[in-house]
């Protein structure tokens, strides 16, 4: 839905500027010959890069699981202790958007 409303609103501006891009846009993409070549040590930092989002994304995966199931054994006991852990997180939640805002 925001995606629409964004869309939206970069159109309607566009359409009432009369196409001047004179604040709208900060970037320009240039499609000359050169656009879309790659030198071929590109290529390699291009695969690192999936080995290593691979692996990571892997990693977090196992320990969704994990933690998914310790808290299947354990934090299912009672009422207090699954509003313990909502308030635990909440607190760790507010407590990084405080201290480190972006």
């Amino acid at each position: 839905m925001a995606c629409v409303a964004a869309f939206a609103a970069v159109y309607s501006i566009e359409y009432y500027t009369a196409g001047d891009h004179g604040g709208t846009f900060i970037f320009n993409v240039a499609l000359d010959a050169g656009c879309g070549s790659f030198k071929s040590i590109e290529y390699f930092f291009f695969a690192v890069l999936g080995v290593f989002c691979g692996i990571s994304g892997s990693f977090f995966n196992f320990v969704q699981n994990r933690l998914n199931t310790f808290r299947a054994k354990h934090m299912n006991r009672s009422h207090l202790v699954r509003i313990a852990e909502l308030v635990a997180i909440a607190a760790a939640t507010s407590a990084v958007a405080v201290f480190f805002p972006m």
